[in-house]
């Protein structure tokens, strides 16, 4: 299963300033980062979950479908998202 996009930026800046290839996409927030929140946050049934709501709109909001994590519950209302355990795998 392919979670990334295609032509997706893995060279980064080290804390010198060179450029790496790290394999890592890093993802960003976008002007729409507060609607999707808002709209998430409104989904969810619990008020505890903000920085999980946060996360989550970023991740949709740049387009990714999946995420790796051993807190599994904590993201299953977020339906548009496969979530894996990584320790299960």
């Amino acid at each position: 299963m392919i979670w990334v996009r295609k032509n997706f930026c893995t060279k980064n800046k080290d804390s010198t300033g060179n450029t790496i290839n790290t394999g890592v996409m890093i993802i960003y927030q976008h002007e729409t980062q507060l609607q999707t929140f808002l709209n998430l946050l409104s989904s969810v049934t619990t008020r505890k979950k903000v920085f999980d709501v946060a996360l989550v709109a970023t991740l949709k909001d740049n387009n990714i479908k999946g995420i790796y994590t051993v807190n599994v519950a904590d993201f299953k209302e977020f339906e548009f998202l496969e979530i894996r355990n990584p320790l299960n795998i």
